[in-house]
């Protein structure tokens, strides 16, 4: 005890004084404690013990209680998210409905003025009742115009018909393709007879040259003949249709 207490005094050669007291406690630190005081000790770690476990427990019922009103938070945030959206919805929904309101009323307003002025018009109508008079045609005159546009009709009729089936234009055109193949043919075989010798060259050239010769007035002929039958066709066989040309054009 002398070590763990400087203060105690030691007689000579480590030979242990008077025993040493706490001024005032009335407790002698070389005698053990009485055993009241321990179990006194044990007693209060116990308690504190006990109420330490029991803070543990409402520390955590208060942290999973903590955790279910965060939940709850974050639900409630969800929901006025959602209800934000819905109103924004809404509002949209409704300021379109208030447009088409609008253009609605318009509509009204521009029928019921279109119906004022009928109604105006037909409360003034048997003042002027004997000023209007609607003049109809007969119906016999209305007989003769039917006849004459079925007649109209008819010649048309005819026309179209003996113009499809007597068309002077399809031996032009045949020409032309026959005297366009020609030309196509003849513009191959001179340019084939640039790869051969020039004496083969010459006699293509030559052969060309003579069928053009003797084919020119065949082939003026038959434009002509074409060209003449046109003309023919749409100054005198039209006309005799009943002057159809000069209606039609």
């Amino acid at each position: 005890m002398g070590r763990l207490y400087p203060n105690l005094k030691t007689g000579g050669r480590g030979a242990p004084s008077a025993p040493y007291t706490v001024p005032g406690s009335g407790f002698d630190l070389d005698r053990p404690p009485p055993r009241h005081l321990f179990l006194d000790l044990l007693t209060r770690f116990r308690i504190a013990y006990a109420g330490s476990d029991a803070y543990r427990e409402v520390a955590k019922r208060q942290k999973e209680e903590l955790g279910e009103l965060r939940k709850q938070v974050d639900d409630a945030s969800n929901r006025s998210f959602e209800a934000y959206s819905d109103l924004d919805a809404a509002n949209a929904r409704a300021l379109r409905q208030r447009d088409r309101l609008e253009e609605l009323e318009e509509l009204v307003c521009q029928y019921r003025n279109r119906a004022h002025v009928a109604e105006g018009l037909i409360r003034q109508y048997p003042e002027d009742e004997g000023l209007y008079e609607v003049e109809l045609p007969s119906l016999s005159e209305l007989q003769r115009k039917l006849d004459a546009s079925e007649a109209l009709v008819r010649r048309l009729a005819t026309f179209a018909h003996r113009l499809y089936r007597s068309d002077p234009a399809n031996l032009l055109h045949y020409h032309n393709r026959y005297v366009g193949g020609l030309l196509e043919a003849i513009t191959l075989l001179l340019y084939r007879g640039l790869h051969h010798t020039p004496d083969r060259l010459a006699s293509v050239i030559n052969f060309v040259l003579d069928y053009l010769s003797q084919a020119r007035f065949v082939h003026g002929e038959l434009h002509l003949r074409s060209t003449s039958s046109l003309l023919y066709y749409y100054s005198n066989a039209a006309d005799r249709v009943e002057g159809l040309y000069q209606e039609m054009s």
